[in-house]
């Protein structure tokens, strides 16, 4: 490997789809393509956690496929949340005080957050990952800055041509000294459904409402091979528009989706694009077929992948 350049691998949200990410970190795994840096935003930053901390793509879609719907959502919160909404905006329009607190979205976002420390292990810190430089993206609600989750030191093990340069980007607020778990929880805060995260005086959201794909990022950090895999909305039909969720999901998806191809233009040397279609957030038995889709495109690209790592 002397010589060669160093590489980062930047995996985006899409929910149920982000499986996918499994198949395309067991091409590369199998293929002995490096990778010396991962960065994650939304259901990427669960993925790229778990190969952080030394999981197997083989791992990570077995956890995968054991998730469940009652793992991520509570139904009968939302209902409960929906109604306090309904009778603040009542009390608003009739001019009455209301005596109870607004929750800022359908679901507080417990039981994904006890989901994610049990996948993860709740006390897990970046600086005890040593196997890659993880970095986990996040949006402060407050005022729109880019948050990002990393490691305060980190030493590069592989023999590339450079040092991995770690300077924080200078338009990015940079967080340390949290669990791993706490920061994928915060990335994972879909607006309107998962109440947002707070932390350190910050307000956070899905790190997909800035930038899904978290390629930019990566760039900035001094990576100079950046490999994108896209699993959000790439323009398909979807047939399954039937609950408020989905509405929610899907307009997020749309949402951006032009911008982020621009994006990913600029900073990715390959995008990897996974065609997953008609998986809602409801088909958690897809799971299979999206690690599958994953793997699949993985291997179309590995002539193009190999060309930029040099290997």
């Amino acid at each position: 490997m002397n010589g060669r350049p160093s590489v980062g691998l930047a995996l985006g949200g899409g929910f149920l789809r982000g499986a996918a990410h499994a198949g395309v970190l067991k091409v590369l795994m199998e293929e002995k393509i490096p990778v010396h840096a991962v960065a994650g935003s939304s259901s990427g930053s669960l993925a790229a956690a778990l190969f952080a901390a030394g999981f197997t793509p083989e791992q990570i879609q077995q956890k995968s496929r054991q998730l469940k719907p009652a793992h991520v959502f509570d139904g009968f919160e939302a209902v409960i949340n929906l109604l306090l909404l309904a009778g603040k905006k009542l009390a608003d329009i009739l001019h009455l005080p209301f005596p109870f607190t607004v929750p800022l979205g359908l679901m507080t976002g417990r039981r994904l957050e006890c989901t994610i420390e049990r996948m993860l292990t709740k006390n897990l810190l970046f600086s005890q990952l040593n196997n890659v430089l993880l970095a986990i993206t996040a949006v402060d609600l407050k005022n729109g800055a880019l948050i990002l989750f990393m490691p305060d030191k980190y030493r590069v093990r592989h023999r590339i041509a450079q040092p991995l340069s770690i300077i924080p980007p200078k338009d990015m607020v940079v967080i340390h000294d949290i669990p791993v778990s706490a920061a994928v929880r915060a990335s994972s805060s879909i607006p309107g459904l998962y109440q947002p995260k707070l932390i350190k005086g910050h307000l956070l959201a899905d790190g997909g409402v800035r930038d899904n794909v978290p390629a930019e990022v990566l760039k900035k950090l001094g990576l100079d091979v950046v490999l994108a895999v896209d699993v959000g909305y790439d323009g398909y039909s979807s047939h399954r528009v039937d609950s408020m969720v989905q509405v929610l999901f899907q307009s997020l998806d749309i949402m951006g989706s032009e911008s982020m191809h621009m994006k990913l233009d600029r900073y990715a040397d390959v995008i990897i694009r996974p065609l997953i279609k008609n998986v809602s957030v409801w088909d958690f038995d897809k799971v299979t077929y999206c690690v599958e889709q994953g793997e699949k495109v993985a291997r179309e690209m590995l002539p193009q992948i190999r060309k930029v790592v040099g290997n």
